[in-house]
């Protein structure tokens, strides 16, 4: 077999900036948290299983995405997305949002500020989770969104809005192991004490700040105001604990034939405020859920068109990762393919993704795009539709200076939109996991002996005889494993015996590849709480200066 191919394509498409049309008026960005990719109603049309008619709508007038790759965490693509490198080059792990080197190192630039260079009013509203121990790591402001509503930590409870234990357990240090007493919801800068302990759910919240932003923009446009709009929306929806008001959950009570092992909580959370032990039917949450977002998303899409601002936007959707097939958090589904979030298998990386919007052109709407499409892909493609050229939006001077990577990020329009030439050919999912293109076969490298969480789910999942997809570990020989995951997006057939040539040069590629990658080393700073304190300094912030909110408790160089 000839040698394979697998350097990185450096696409460069001169004629495409003078077919583009104005740029968008509103780049509406949405990251689903922990979205299976067959929880949507592109992939499984399944009444009334995973029931989205607004997203199913807007993916068959728009552009489906069937092969975007992302980290199989939550941090990694998070902070990929918004700085524009590979998870590989940014975050490796998904260390705890309340460490100093979690999430986005303070010298990268990111995304909201390049599209502030053109014009674009920025805001944020969802879940952070790329970094917050400082002011320069927690503060979305810090990274360019001019407004923000945001959580900072993995997760949140969606009623009391008080913070998930994830690293730091500031209840059990307070010696209380029952409940917790810290919020964590931060906008404009600050603690939002006003709208803690009123009974709200969190994502009603963010979607009335949505709703206010693109009000507030459209109405200040006629004002003179930012004549353009990035909103970049994180609902915390779907990430455990799954949490749902009783009449949704009511409604599908079609869901007859579950399983109970979200009942795990860390607080003895429930449901909604005062729900049975009954309400712990793990599918029926996740459906109520997804149900709720999608009927959210599309009164967002419903106001944009209300202020004559959707025949100029572009939606882009997609989830942070797989989705979660632990039967102890969650009830995500990717079938057919392997595993979820957690692992590298496609069922990790391989997402739910699509784009809409009267921004694309006619003949864009209702295709399929099979093109590689990285999560660190976004940047480009928002830089050049913004119009910026290609120099500036790679410009990173600071990032240099410190001697971090530089920008990963090519555009994705022209594949994605017109069937143009594919950004990239290979992708590095870890030091252990590469994917690359040659011809009509998609090579995935596993070279790792032993990887876990290798199970499958089943076309409805979870039900009551569920096994769980991370209790099997698939064994390698040397070398590692082989998939070609086109013609078997599963990852069932292991074909390394086969094409031992393919295995050796990946695995060599890969070799080559990993003296490149970096994780967040943001060391450095001191803590703000006294000499002595006992226990994490974030407890003492929190206590101390922030009213009982998570936030900064470092000051960084």
């Amino acid at each position: 077999m000839a040698a394979l191919h697998i350097a990185l394509l450096l696409i460069a498409s001169p004629h495409l900036r003078a077919t583009l049309a104005a740029p968008p008026t509103v780049i509406f960005n949405v990251i689903i948290d922990d979205l299976g990719n067959a929880n949507v109603g592109w992939h499984t049309p399944n009444p009334p299983e995973n029931l989205t008619p607004r997203l199913h709508a807007l993916a068959q007038q728009g552009v489906i995405l069937e092969r975007q790759y992302n980290h199989f965490t939550c941090t990694p693509s998070r902070s990929a997305f918004t700085t524009g490198r590979l998870p590989v080059h940014v975050q490796l792990t998904l260390d705890n949002p309340d460490s100093i080197t979690s999430g986005i190192p303070c010298n990268m630039t990111a995304l909201p500020l390049k599209l502030r260079d053109a014009g674009f009013a920025t805001s944020f509203i969802g879940k952070w989770d790329m970094g917050w121990a400082s002011a320069a790591h927690h503060s979305p402001e810090a990274r360019g969104y001019e407004r923000s509503l945001a959580y900072a930590e993995h997760m949140s409870n969606y009623w009391s809005l008080k913070v998930e234990p994830t690293g730091t357990n500031c209840a059990s240090q307070q010696g209380n192991s029952t409940h917790n007493t810290l919020y964590d919801l931060w906008r404009d800068g600050a603690p939002a004490s006003d709208l803690v302990d009123k009974g709200l759910y969190i994502e009603d919240i963010f979607q009335a700040r949505v709703l206010e932003t693109i009000a507030n923009f459209s109405a200040g446009r006629g004002a003179g105001g930012p004549q353009r709009l990035f909103l970049d929306y994180r609902p915390h929806s779907l990430h455990w604990p799954l949490m749902v008001d009783e009449e949704a959950f009511n409604n599908h009570s079609w869901v007859t034939d579950d399983e109970a092992g979200c009942k795990f909580r860390f607080y003895g959370d429930q449901p909604w405020p005062g729900a049975p032990a009954s309400a712990y039917s793990c599918r029926r949450l996740y459906q109520a859920m997804l149900s709720n977002l999608d009927r959210r998303l599309g009164e967002v899409v419903d106001a944009l068109a209300a202020e004559g601002l959707w025949s100029t936007t572009l939606m882009t959707t997609m989830s942070d990762n797989g989705g979660c097939v632990s039967l102890k958090e969650n009830a995500g589904n990717n079938w057919p393919l392997r595993s979820g979030k957690y692992h590298p298998f496609e069922g990790g990386v391989r997402v739910a993704a699509m784009w809409s919007g009267g921004y694309l052109p006619p003949a864009a709407r209702g295709t399929t795009s099979t093109a590689l499409v990285s999560v660190a892909d976004y940047y480009a493609t928002f830089c050049e539709l913004a119009g910026l050229t290609a120099a500036a939006c790679a410009a990173d001077a600071l990032a240099a200076a410190g001697g971090l990577p530089p920008i990963d990020s090519r555009s994705a329009w022209d594949a994605v939109v017109n069937g143009g030439p594919p950004p990239r050919a290979e992708l590095p999912i870890d030091a252990s996991v590469l994917i690359a293109v040659n011809g009509t076969r998609w090579w995935k490298l596993f070279t790792n002996p032993n990887v876990v969480g290798a199970g499958w789910t089943g076309p409805v999942f979870p039900n009551a005889t569920s096994q769980d997809p991370e209790g099997p570990t698939m064994a390698c020989k040397k070398g590692g494993c082989l998939f070609d995951v086109f013609a078997d997006p599963g990852e069932r057939d292991d074909v390394a015996a086969q094409f031992p040539d393919v295995v050796a040069a990946m695995g060599a590629r890969l070799d080559a590849l990993a003296q490149t990658f970096y994780s967040n080393s943001d060391y450095g700073g001191t803590d703000v709480c006294p000499p002595g304190t006992k226990g994490d300094c974030l407890c003492w912030a929190a206590e101390n200066l922030w009213g009982n909110f998570v936030g900064p408790y470092h000051t960084w160089p």
